[in-house]
């Protein structure tokens, strides 16, 4: 159980291999199945597919670089947190009750 469970978890993530480009094309590809909030952008579609082609670790580097400060122009995500619920913390808070679903998760396409 141990190592399905390592071996599951060490999948899901970028750092075993050390390279984004699993995660950025998950994520951020038009097509994508994580792409959450159906962003969509050309320009990254090329740089993702492109980058998929590339062998050469430093030149990989630079195109995941490259990747990243194009996310950064995009602002695909922000996160915003905003809890739908309060806690009492006097004693003259009586009859009050947490919800029992403190946040909501929305995704919009």
């Amino acid at each position: 159980m141990f190592w399905l469970l390592t071996s599951f978890s060490s999948s899901q993530h970028t750092l075993p291999a050390g390279d984004p480009g699993w995660f950025l094309n998950a994520f951020f590809g038009s097509e994508a199945g994580n792409n959450m909030g159906c962003f969509e952008d050309p320009i990254l579609d090329g740089m993702l597919e492109r980058l998929s082609t590339i062998e050469d670790p430093e030149t990989r580097v630079e195109a995941s670089n490259a990747l990243q400060a194009r996310l950064r122009e995009e602002v695909p995500i922000s996160n915003l947190v905003t809890p739908d619920w309060h806690i009492g913390l006097s004693d003259r808070v009586r009859d009050y009750q947490v919800s029992p679903s403190p946040l909501s998760l929305f995704f919009f396409c």
